[in-house]
């Protein structure tokens, strides 16, 4: 199938593309493991990268908090369409949106899943890079372990980005302010779950019960 190509985004900040890479990082030293990798569409620059057990909502919320606080909110991150970001469920002949789109719509930030790996061909060709060469770098350095691992990252990528990344048509950088404090970034950027309240007060979640405490204002109907 023909895939024409695409125009990068013109502005850094405008597109990030987010994947995730299972592999064989350390080379049998540990465990393989996942490496989450995101890239700026307009420069090809690794914005952010790190590695985790598994491909999970947590563990991408837990990147974005780390590129937010770094760079700022982007405009859009691209992924592609795994169930993280994109849902088959409806409701009403509606989707239900996933933890991370109901996330990154309360940030202000959209989401876009790519219908192709073409689509989202420089966070691809990132992944290939970074299998090649971030591993033989990893050895020669004694990495052997995903801690040591991210560690190794925060002076390995800009390195990376210096030799290879390319300069943006347009200059500005699109990134906005984090206008939230760091409170509330968490609890968005967390898995949320309606429960209901019984008459005394109870609900479960995870085969666990808990209780509220009587405050003496209004009766809770339901909690999140």
């Amino acid at each position: 199938k023909v895939h024409p190509s695409r125009q990068p985004r013109p502005c850094f900040g405008e597109l990030i593309q987010i994947d995730g890479s299972y592999h064989d990082w350390f080379e049998g030293r540990s465990d393989p493991c996942c490496l989450l990798v995101f890239i700026d569409d307009a420069t090809s620059a690794i914005v952010f990268a790190m590695f985790c057990d598994h491909e999970t909502t947590l563990n991408y919320m837990a990147a974005v908090r780390a590129h937010l606080r770094q760079n700022g909110r982007p405009l859009a991150y691209y992924s592609d369409r795994h169930s993280i970001f994109l849902t088959t469920r409806t409701v009403d002949g509606y989707y239900e949106k996933t933890q991370f789109s109901r996330a990154m719509e309360a940030l202000g930030i959209a989401t876009l899943c790519a219908h192709s790996p073409q689509a989202k061909g420089r966070v691809e060709r990132a992944n290939k890079t970074l299998q090649d060469r971030l591993i033989k770098d990893m050895r020669l350095a004694k990495i052997d372990t995903p801690q040591a691992g991210n560690a190794f990252l925060k002076s390995w990528i800009p390195e990376h980005n210096q030799r290879f990344a390319r300069h943006p048509a347009d200059p500005y950088d699109a990134h906005r302010p984090v206008v939230v404090d760091d409170l509330t970034l968490e609890m968005i950027l967390s898995v949320h779950e309606t429960r209901k309240v019984s008459k005394n007060l109870e609900f479960s979640y995870d085969n666990q019960i808990y209780q509220l405490q009587p405050t003496g204002g209004r009766r809770l109907q339901d909690t999140t």
